[in-house]
């Protein structure tokens, strides 16, 4: 880990509730464009003298942004595509990194990955990504049990040790290490499943990137517990 992240102080920002986003995803009619509010408080930042801003989720989820539904698109209740690079643009202007939280634990019920599975059955494909419990043949029941984080029913485990898994992983930190982009992911890996999942998806990071960012992907060290920044950032 390069010597500035270990000195570097960060704002955490809760996008949703920052802008005063609609609670359910389904409340929102189309893109509300609101990045420009998080833009507005970049020169504040400046003057605080952080290093940078710590986003809490962006991706589009159903509601509170942990139940995500498309890591590959921005919540329609803060913008789009779009919105979000003018966002990047305007903080790497002022010398501000952006940290990106990456939820890769689970995802939520809505999920068209998970309602796949759900219809597809124990031979689908997409069966493997969860930790499915699927009833016994003449049960009642409607559907699978599966694993939650920490109970939440509507936010469903990922099977860190499906391959796919791992690959779907490597997908998205190769799209937020676009060289546009520059973006670092704060990743949690206090779990020995995910760090494995993130171990895989750094060795698949390590043959995609240029020859530059082939270095600073192969000097990513994973915590045993805690939190990590995956960077992607050159300086």
């Amino acid at each position: 880990m390069r010597d500035w992240i270990e000195h570097a102080v960060w704002w955490h920002v809760y996008p949703l509730g920052f802008v005063g986003a609609e609670r359910d995803a389904h409340a929102c009619d189309g893109v509300v464009r609101r990045f420009g509010q998080l833009t507005a408080w970049l020169d504040y930042a400046v003057n605080l003298g952080v290093s940078g801003i710590l986003l809490g989720p962006v991706f589009a989820s159903s509601t509170h942004g942990y139940d995500t539904i498309d890591h590959f698109q921005i919540d329609p209740r803060l913008g789009d595509d779009g919105d979000f690079d003018a966002f990047i643009n305007a903080a790497h202007r002022r010398g501000l990194r952006i940290v990106l939280d990456g939820v890769f634990n689970h995802v939520g019920r809505e999920c068209p990955i998970f309602q796949r599975a759900l219809a597809g059955g124990p031979a689908c494909g997409e069966a493997s990504w969860f930790h499915l419990r699927w009833p016994p043949e003449g049960s009642s029941a409607e559907e699978p049990d599966y694993a939650t984080f920490e109970g939440h029913r509507q936010l469903v485990a990922l099977n860190q040790r499906e391959p796919a898994v791992a690959e779907y992983v490597a997908d998205l930190l190769l799209e937020a290490f676009h060289e546009e982009n520059q973006l670092l992911v704060a990743l949690n890996v206090a779990d020995a499943p995910v760090a494995h999942v993130i171990s895989a998806s750094v060795d698949r990071l390590a043959g995609n990137l240029t020859t530059w960012r082939k270095s600073v992907a192969t000097e990513i060290a994973l915590p045993p517990h805690g939190w990590g920044i995956l960077a992607s950032d050159a300086s």
